[in-house]
């Protein structure tokens, strides 16, 4: 059982741009960005909410876990500099996925991100048509996957 999301022509909105910081009451709100970017996942999702409903009626809270992976095409000029070396300013592996499953999670009724214990594959690509585009995955697995394998830790 797995979902698969997406979103074309759509930016990410990292974790910087989507909160900001009132200093005299130092209280987090969330930007404009986080907002327009909220509005274009919901858009893109509203169809899809019988696929998201039916993958949460079927998960088991007591033996089953989110796996997660997801792809995310940037445009060269972003993930580069001119001189051809990885741009700082690209952002952290994990800078657009807080934001994009936040999003994505309102969507469910009961389920949350907390439930993910897997991570697959994250990648940063550049993007062919120089866009923004993002896709992710989620796959319902049971629990059992989570157990340590004594092997693992031996040193």
């Amino acid at each position: 059982m797995q979902l698969y999301f997406k979103f074309k022509n759509i930016k990410p909105v990292s974790t910087n741009e989507a909160n900001a910081t009132i200093w005299k009451t130092k209280r987090r709100v969330k930007t404009e960005k986080y907002h327009q970017f909220q509005q274009r996942v919901d858009f893109i999702l509203m169809p899809l909410k019988k696929k998201i409903w039916a993958f949460e009626e079927k998960f088991d809270i007591y033996e089953q876990h989110i796996s997660f992976s997801g792809k995310f095409y940037i445009p060269k000029s972003k993930m580069f500099t001119k001189k051809g070396y990885i741009s700082q300013r690209s952002g952290d592996w994990d800078n657009y996925i807080k934001i994009a499953q936040d999003c994505i999670f309102k969507h469910f009724n009961k389920l949350d991100d907390c439930y993910i214990k897997h991570v697959g594959n994250i990648e940063y690509l550049i993007s062919p048509n120089n866009e923004y585009h993002f896709s992710l995955k989620y796959k319902a697995r049971e629990n059992e996957f989570l157990t340590p394998r004594v092997q693992e830790f031996e040193v």
